[in-house]
């Protein structure tokens, strides 16, 4: 569940796609204490990255295969 006090997920926006096509898992997520960045790959491989805390997105384009992580250094 939320632990925020939130009562349900907002959308994201700021340069990802309205939806993705498929399911996008989140079954393994690592954040940085002192780093805002955060990447999200999409089913078809679609890689985006923020690095303001999920405010705004660059595409970087896709990556060949099934992608089950995404590390950003």
């Amino acid at each position: 569940g939320l632990t925020d006090g939130a009562k349900a997920f907002e959308p994201v926006g700021g340069g990802l796609p309205d939806s993705f096509e498929g399911n996008v898992d989140s079954h393994l997520v690592a954040a940085h204490t002192h780093r805002p960045s955060v990447a999200v790959v999409g089913p078809d491989g679609q890689v985006f990255l923020s690095d303001d805390a999920a405010r705004t997105w660059t595409d970087l384009g896709t990556v060949p295969g099934t992608p089950r992580a995404a590390l950003v250094a």
